[in-house]
């Protein structure tokens, strides 16, 4: 360890015994749980209210035994119940305590709340900028990726100290300071850099000082075996006391103080004066200043200066740190960990410079920092970039907006700090101090108030918004009431539309607020049982949708349900995707109520409305579920893929068990409730899955208490079975597993674990003595694969028998699944493998033809998968499995064609065991209980499949080749200009990405190796290297809808394979082809797809349309009254397209030549249109001109090199061109609407879209999407 350098040098070293001796501050610290804990699942710390004097907000997981120990060790797995201890873990390390920001921010996004939380970018907005991109891909291709200097290179270094000098300079033009690329320490970030500095500089047990509130130092200077010494400050200024600071340091025993400005979290740049007065005290005093200056481009109001610079002395005695993470001008660099340390040369101790200490721990900890980090910095900073000091104008705009937005709400008792600088906005709400409000805890709802920052953290989060209260930087042994009410907003994570709703939201609860009290009307009594569930609320003393079954009653209803109980064993699967027209219809009918017919900004409206309100609500689907299963429904799906997760969703499973029941419905028996869980490999957010996941052992635990209570004895539980999605390898069975995994741990975490994990509510009502047998019980679930891949359905045997192998490694190993879970009764009988077939998903990525014959293939495969799993199970001990399929067929015929017009698709679909009954159930009610009656029929009617003879299966696994690579070449064509489509979309309009959650896109198609990749089918290496840049596949019903709309049905994508011995194969096993190629092709319009896709694909595609129909003999004419609404739809989408993407803009201008040339033909797939770049915009409209009727020219309005004003231009020529090649009368009518639309505003042009994607539906004849 150093210790500062005296008045006349540098001081000697002293004893290097470390911190074991001292007393751990975590030592005194109670467990969190010990207070009132949150809603089952939550993290009770985040919450606690009015905690004692001195007390931590913090993780607290108490290691009172090895068990306990292993258990968090290996969550997988069950502690050992052996008498021999488990290994144990390092009890400091157990009581390591989480982020305060971490541990808020999850709260937040799994409350799906719009989140604020974190301080980082919206990289739709902050993309890396192309000029450092290229370069850096240039630096990369030319760095030998070895082991280098454990501080960095020395070319990174010498660019790093250029920047820094150049920097402090403009701060002060005559000072002599320079700092040599030798000072310069590249690290891992800031936090790597200041765990180094702080384990140095100072002896052990010396003070750091640190201003308070403040980022989360204390962690790290405990650690470097310091002591924090708090310098506090007041709101709502925060700024640091010069004369407190003397006080403090006169004391003697402090080495260091850290300054962060730009200020985390209270946005505070600090004045010239304030830093050069601080530094000059600490400096008196013989004290470091660690300058924390990472947000150092964050600043609006230009007050940033080094002092480092200020004065020959000073530069011994500032050490920096920072940064590209926070530098915006270069796009979004937070995860890049591209970070330094500069630190004098002077800086030493008995001839050691401190820099060369710092080299050897970080020789120790990091070896040497990231190869790919330094070249992204380099690259960065020897850009035209580097030399601005302003954040981006896009970061300006949202400062701009918080500031007044604000201010707009100081009426309402809001107040704010300066922030000019950071992304922060820090505001505080003393006027709700003392208000009451509702908060749930451990599944029982509570009373509160406010008091401090964690309530009124909470107290936001309850109308749907969140950031971090300032208990967060109030230091480890504050109050959570130190700060009052403050909350820090991170606003750079979100965009103005997105940072406008969030206000109006605070704004709304507020007033919400003011109008509860006694003149607030009572809620109105329940008058369905649906109701009745929905209401009640479950409290400490009881559950008014539980307690209020009773036996009489249930009896009753259960014998009027059983007067038609249909008794079967297949499943007609009610999916909770809303992709019906009428769904769409109704969404943007709201839409538009919501907005003043006479507002100037009706559109603006409209749109906002649709984005910020869920397609569906809660209560919605949860009256929907109950509506399907006492309808045509034998299943319902309950779909949390990609779901915002509120209190509201993560009760609906429970509330439908409850309401079931009150119907005499109970699930497992006649009824059944399948659950879709989102895959943890591709929304890895292990938390959220298992929140969900407590929901459904909640809801089948609630289950067997509503069945003790009504005297039934259930054969399984309520929800028997998860599905999880996009199982397509046998390495993503992995993802099964997990889920399998995570759900017996949610089982178990019901009743023991963390106190603020348990479910209070079920704690009371089962006793200890019953936890066992009803832990066993709801551990009884089934795990379902939701495969929507080809290849895998062509090998469904080797896919179900690596399923049931991976099942076989959890036997003998407690908390992981086993091939027992294939029986979900509670007698032991009938183990199910059950596959969910995606039709949709399978086709957008493959093809229809493929997927078809993918399809037949599975089904035509069960019996060998049954014969192979009956060897694996005889080999265990386990009863052999039947093998059921569901099929995921949609009523449009690209999704499955399930539709009462189709007996053909019907018939097909009845030889598997369940299939989906999609939007026909809302478009059409009695169409969909004809549909039902049908497939019952088909089902009823069906014998036993005669088997696939060898040389159809090789002549369909032919098939399949071929048309996935038919597919794959128009989807190459066509992707990137149906991916805006989703837009106009209703469903996908929702911003579901606000809320922490996913949008469930499919990125791009792959194919598995095991499967045939790179030999029959594509090869994932050659896709993605082929693969349009920056693209990604829309969901099925964007790309379906979109294709359709535009006049170019999906089922063309792969016509080009369709001859006349592929028409015979396909008629003699997949009857219900030829309906859907029938009823689909009158949708395409060649006129529309020459004008978006380029002539060259729509003739193409007339002509193969013509060879299918006659290959087929189906007639295939063009619908006449298609024609115009058609291609007024096209030319209004163009237009779209051209405002939706992004523009050039003032990054551009720092862009050289060749970056912005490689970008363009990134963005446009084409070496074609390169020389636009060699021209300025407004100086090249006669090469513009040129490309005008080029086949791929509709890919310019993609690209960024062209301003707005030249898409506008170019979408007007090539209109104009095209309209010429129309019939007169249909070009005078088009031209004549053109002329309206075009002059429409952004907003008003989409919501105009809008209305004529639904109406264009409703001509088609509504068959959903």
């Amino acid at each position: 360890m150093l210790l500062p350098p005296g008045p006349d040098g540098p001081r000697g070293r002293v004893s290097e015994s470390g911190s074991e001796g001292r007393e751990n501050p975590l030592e005194s610290v109670e467990p969190f749980g010990q207070y009132p804990a949150t809603r089952r699942g939550d993290i009770a710390r985040n919450h606690a209210p009015a905690l004692p004097a001195g007390r931590r907000i913090l993780q607290e997981k108490p290691v009172s035994s090895p068990e306990k120990t292993a258990k968090t060790a290996k969550p997988s797995q069950k502690p050992s119940r052996r008498p021999a201890p488990a290994p144990s873990l390092s009890e400091r390390a157990v009581k390591t305590p989480e982020p305060f920001v971490r541990l808020f921010s999850r709260r937040v996004q799994q409350e799906g709340a719009l989140d604020l939380t974190q301080g980082d970018y919206k990289n739709a907005d902050f993309a890396p900028h192309p000029e450092v991109v290229r370069a850096a891909q240039r630096l990369t291709r030319n760095t030998v990726h070895s082991y280098g200097p454990a501080v960095g290179r020395m070319d990174v270094r010498g660019e790093v100290a250029e920047f820094f000098n150049r920097d402090g300079l403009l701060d002060y033009p005559t000072s002599p300071v320079r700092f040599l690329p030798d000072e310069v320490l590249f690290t891992p970030g800031t936090r790597g850099g200041l765990a180094f500095v702080l384990e140095v500089l100072g002896a052990d047990g010396s003070g750091v000082v640190v201003p308070r509130p403040s980022w989360e130092y204390d962690w790290f200077v405990e650690r470097a075996g310091k002591r924090v010494v708090e310098l506090p400050t007041s709101a709502p200024g925060f700024l640091p006391d010069p004369e407190e600071l003397e006080r403090i340091l006169s004391r003697g025993g402090v080495s260091s103080v850290i300054l962060n400005n730009p200020h985390n979290p209270t946005g505070r740049v600090y004045p010239r004066e304030l830093v050069e007065e601080l530094v000059r005290v600490a400096v008196r005093h013989r004290v470091y200043v660690l300058y924390d200056s990472v947000y150092q481009r964050l600043d609006y109001v230009g007050w940033f200066v080094n002092p480092a610079f200020a004065d020959p002395e000073w530069r011994d005695w500032v050490v920096t740190l920072s940064g590209l993470s926070k530098m915006d001008m270069f796009g979004a660099s937070t995860g890049a960990r591209a970070c330094w340390l500069v630190i004098s040369d002077q800086v030493r101790s008995e001839g050691v410079r401190a820099r060369e200490v710092l080299a050897n721990l970080s020789a120790w900890l990091v070896a040497t920092p990231s190869t790919l980090a330094q070249d992204w910095a380099l690259a960065a900073l020897q850009s035209p970039l580097a030399a601005i000091r302003r954040p981006s104008p896009y970061m300006r705009e949202r400062r701009d907006f918080m500031v007044a937005a604000a201010d707009e709400l100081a009426p309402l008792g809001v107040e704010r700090t300066d922030f000019g600088g950071t992304f922060y906005a820090p505001l505080a709400f003393p006027g709700l101090v003392g208000e009451p409000f509702d908060r749930l805890r451990n599944g029982v709802h509570e009373k509160a108030v406010v008091e401090d920052s964690v309530d009124a953290f909470e107290y936001l989060l309850s109308g749907g918004v969140g950031g971090i209260p300032f208990v967060a930087f109030a230091g480890s042994g504050a109050e959570a009431s130190r700060w009052g009410t403050w909350q820090r907003l991170s606003y750079g994570s979100k965009d103005v539309k997105e940072l406008a709703v969030f206000m109006d939201r605070v704004r709304a609860r507020i007033a919400k607020q003011g109008r509860l009290g006694s003149s607030a009307p009572a809620p109105a009594p329940a008058t369905t049982a649906e109701d009745a569930v929905w209401e009640s609320v479950c409290t400490v003393t009881g559950y008014g949708a539980l307690d209020g079954l009773d036996a009489a009653s249930f009896a009753e209803a259960r014998r009027r349900f059983l007067l038609s109980p249909r008794h079967e064993a297949l499943r007609l699967t009610g999916t909770k995707h809303p992709d019906s027209t009428t769904h769409r219809a109704e969404q943007l009918a709201r839409a538009l109520a919501a907005a003043p017919g006479e507002a100037p900004d009706r559109a603006r409206l409209a749109l906002k409305h649709l984005e910020w309100n869920p397609l569906v609500a809660a209560r919605a689907e949860y009256e929907e579920t109950v509506r399907d299963l006492l309808g045509p429904c034998s299943e319902v799906l309950l779909d949390f893929e990609g779901r915002q997760i509120s209190p509201d969703w993560l009760d609906l499973p429970e509330r439908v068990v409850l309401a079931l029941m009150r119907h005499g419905v109970v699930p497992g028996e006649h009824r059944h409730l399948l659950f879709r869980v989102p895959n943890p490999f591709i929304e890895p957010d292990e938390e959220k899955i298992s929140k969900i996941l407590a929901s459904v052992a909640r809801a089948n635990a609630l289950f067997h208490l509503a069945c003790e209570r009504v005297g039934f004895a259930p054969s399984q539980n309520a929800l028997p079975e998860l599905t999880v999605p996009q199982v397509n390898s046998v390495s993503e069975i992995g993802a099964l597993v997990k889920v399998g995994t995570l759900y017996l741990q949610a089982v178990e975490g019901l009743f023991s674990g963390p106190g603020e994990r348990l479910d209070a509510f079920l704690c009371a009502r089962v006793g200890k003595a019953r936890r066992a047998e009803l832990v066993a019980r709801l551990s009884k679930v089934r795990l379902v694969p939701l495969c929507e891949n080809v290849g895998a359905l062509a090998h469904l045997p080797d896919l179900l028998d690596a399923f049931y192998a991976a099942l076989e490694r959890g036997i003998g190993v407690a908390g992981l699944p086993t091939p027992a879970s294939f029986r979900t009764r509670f007698d032991g009988s009938g183990p199910i493998v059950r596959l969910f077939v995606a039709m949709s998903d399978t086709a957008e990525q493959s093809g229809k033809i493929a997927t078809d014959a993918a399809y037949t293939l599975a089904v035509s495969a069960r019996e060998e998968a049954e014969r192979r799993l009956a060897e694996r199970a005889a080999a265990i001990g386990e009863p052999a499995p039947s093998v059921t399929f569901l099929i995921g067929a949609g009523r449009a015929g690209f999704r499955g064609g399930f539709d009462p017009a189709h007996p053909g698709v019907v018939a097909q679909f009845s030889r598997a065991d369940g299939v989906t009954m999609q939007g026909i159930r809302a478009d059409s009610p009695s169409e969909a209980e004809r549909l039902a009656a049908a497939f019952r029929e088909a089902v009823a009617a069906r014998r036993p499949a005669p088997p696939l003879p060898p040389s159809d299966r090789d002549a369909l696994h032919r098939l399949l080749e071929a048309g996935v690579k038919a597919h794959t070449e128009t989807l190459l064509k066509i992707a990137p200009l149906v991916a805006p489509f989703g837009g106009l979309v209703p469903q996908t309009r929702v911003r579901i990405r606000t809320t922490g959650s996913v949008n469930y896109g499919r990125s791009i198609p792959t194919y598995p190796e095991e499967w045939g990749g790179g030999r029959g089918l594509p090869d994932n290496r050659d896709l993605r290297d082929a693969w349009p840049e920056g693209v990604t596949l829309p969901r099925a019903i964007v790309y379906n809808l979109g294709c359709t709309t535009l006049g170019l049905p999906a089922v063309t994508s792969d016509l080009s394979v369709l001859d006349r011995r592929a028409a015979v194969l396909l008629e003699r096993h997949v009857p219900g082809y030829r309906e859907i190629v029938a009823s689909e092709l009158p949708f395409f319009v060649r006129e529309a797809v020459a004008l978006v896709f380029g002539k060259k694909l729509a003739e193409t595609t007339a002509r193969r349309c013509l060879r299918s129909s006659a290959a087929l003999w189906v007639d295939a004419r063009p619908r006449e009254e298609l024609l115009a609404p058609t291609c007024l739809f096209a030319m209004q989408y163009l237009r779209y397209v051209a405002e939706d993407a992004e523009s050039w803009d003032e990054t551009k201008e720092h862009e050289s030549l060749t970056t912005r040339e490689e970008e363009l033909i990134r963005e446009t797939s084409s070496v074609v249109f390169a020389p636009l770049c060699a021209e300025r915009p407004g100086d090249r409209w006669p090469l513009l001109q040129s490309f005008v009727d080029a086949e791929d020219a509709p890919r310019l309005l993609l690209a960024r090199e062209l301003t707005i004003e030249e898409k506008r231009e170019f979408v007007d020529l090539r209109i104009e061109g095209w309209l010429r090649t129309l019939p007169d009368a249909l070009s005078h009518d088009l031209r004549r609407e053109w002329s309206r639309l075009r002059e429409l505003t952004k907003d008003e042009l989409t919501l105009d879209a809008i209305e004529r994607l639904v109406a264009l539906e409703k001509l088609r004849g509504g068959k959903g999407a």
